[in-house]
């Protein structure tokens, strides 16, 4: 690295300046994580949410009491 590294602001120990120096020389080295294609509904707010019951007759007792 021929660059010349210069501190700006703060005074930074030689742990620190050397963090800094090691992830600027493998900085070409990080992969992005692509962004994920399908989102998983486990979890989602929306499976908590009740929903409207079945529309017939004696259906709002099927929807409480199960199929009788």
């Amino acid at each position: 690295m021929s660059e010349k590294i210069s501190i700006i602001r703060g005074n930074p120990n030689a742990e620190e300046v050397a963090v800094v120096i090691a992830l600027a020389a493998h900085i070409d080295k990080v992969k992005e994580v692509p962004e994920p294609t399908q989102h998983s509904m486990w979890g989602h707010f929306t499976t908590t949410l009740r929903t409207s019951p079945p529309v017939g007759d004696g259906m709002w007792k099927r929807s409480v009491w199960g199929k009788r």
